[in-house]
């Protein structure tokens, strides 16, 4: 099955969801409820799904899109990018964060969230912290790091800020700055926060009139989508 068949066969599923919420939602009953619940999740995948796979068929076959990819890889790319820990988690089996995601926003920064941790391995590994992430952001301004490498120390360290860079294909390395002393064993990182344009609003805004126009770009494509 090719992208595009794809994407006509997640049209007709979505058109044939939103029949059958229609009609449920004209009918009574407990029931109801509890229906357009799991109908209206399932749309929602159906159509996130639809988005992707749209967004996929314009990055190989649309002129104006990979160029408008190749022009926010450009704006991300940097020498010098800085990652700060801007909020504390704990973890009831772990000790370290091995992996973090998030997206850029309006203003610039992107906001990354720890999704995965370690499961403590005993006291050597409690002692252990991620010296290194590798990872990337997508044209999107989606960014995926996972932990490359580890530090230990007689104290337990708690990374405090990372420096790194950006390639023009999007890919991030980074590694740790500055530390403290941490004596909860437990705690690990929370939260990231990183400026992608070195402070440049300039930068930033014509990453963000990129990001309208994919939007838009998609949006013609669904109009036009014959099932």
């Amino acid at each position: 099955m090719t992208v595009l068949e794809a994407i006509k066969n997640k049209a007709l599923e979505i058109a044939q969801l939103t029949e059958e919420i229609k009609i449920l939602e004209n009918k009574g009953g407990l029931s109801k409820f509890f229906r357009h619940k799991g109908l209206i999740k399932k749309l929602n995948l159906a159509e996130s799904f639809q988005y992707d796979l749209i967004d996929d068929y314009l990055s190989e076959n649309n002129t104006e899109y990979k160029q408008l990819i190749s022009a926010n890889y450009d704006l991300l790319e940097t020498p010098n990018i800085h990652f700060t820990v801007y909020s504390e988690s704990h973890s009831l089996f772990g000790n370290r964060t091995k992996e973090i995601r998030g997206d850029i926003q309006s203003n610039g920064y992107s906001y990354c969230y720890s999704t995965k941790t370690n499961i403590n391995a005993g006291y050597f590994d409690s002692m252990s912290f991620p010296s290194e992430f590798e990872g990337s952001v997508d044209h999107w301004g989606s960014v995926h790091l996972k932990s490359t490498e580890l530090e230990y120390g007689m104290f337990k360290s708690f990374p405090v800020k990372y420096q790194g860079y950006t390639d023009k294909d999007g890919f991030i390395k980074i590694k740790v700055i500055e530390t403290r002393v941490e004596w909860d064993k437990k705690t690990t990182i929370g939260k990231l926060i990183a400026n992608h344009f070195e402070y440049d609003e300039n930068k930033n805004i014509a990453f963000q009139e990129n990001l309208d126009r994919f939007r838009m770009m998609i949006a013609e494509f669904k109009e036009n989508i014959q099932i």
